[in-house]
């Protein structure tokens, strides 16, 4: 067995103890453990604590700057693809229900609504401004007003342009119904 001899001197050597003392270290005394035998950390100073929360202010900033268009476009990403499918619902009412469906925008408050012709109904609202989910500064929408028939067909081609602080995505949607979302350069 080669690790018997190992274990024997361990055994034969009995508990070690640190030699602080050859190293030129102090050793531990019953002053510095105190009574108990443990060691009476004091802990941080105020002065500690404040530059380490300093440091992590700082870079907490850096992070925001660095993270903040990041999600801003995500935030127009997924408006985009909100919409996109609204659209495509849209057209599902309009086929469910064999008759035609609107969807109006409404740019100064940057909301759209989607609803029956008669305007008796309205199936579902969104709102992209300040008081919506998205907090988006751009919607535009030509025309307003667009008609969705049963048959997938729309009245006219419609273009929606959704985007704040530079970034814009572009929906658009074809006379025969098919939606397509672009970057805007």
């Amino acid at each position: 067995m080669p690790f018997a001899g190992f274990w024997t001197i361990a055994r034969e050597a009995g508990p070690t103890r640190l030699r602080t003392q050859e190293k030129g270290c102090k050793s531990l005394t019953n002053k510095a453990l105190g009574e108990s035998g443990r060691r009476h950390d004091r802990g941080y100073t105020i002065i500690e604590l404040l530059i380490v929360m300093a440091v992590m202010a700082i870079l907490t900033g850096i992070a925001y700057v660095k993270i903040a268009p990041a999600l801003g476009r995500a935030r127009v990403r997924g408006a985009a693809s909100v919409l996109a499918g609204d659209l495509q619902y849209a057209q599902l009412l309009a086929a469910r229900f064999g008759e035609p469906m609107v969807l109006s925008v409404n740019t100064s408050t940057l909301e759209y609504q989607i609803g029956d012709r008669d305007a008796d109904t309205v199936f579902r609202t969104r709102r992209f401004g300040a008081n919506g989910e998205y907090e988006l500064s751009q919607f535009t929408a030509a025309p307003a007003t667009l008609e969705l028939f049963p048959t997938s067909i729309v009245g006219q081609s419609a273009t929606y342009t959704l985007g704040i602080a530079g970034f814009a995505r572009k929906i658009t949607m074809t006379v025969a119904g098919q939606i397509r979302v672009q970057n805007v350069p």
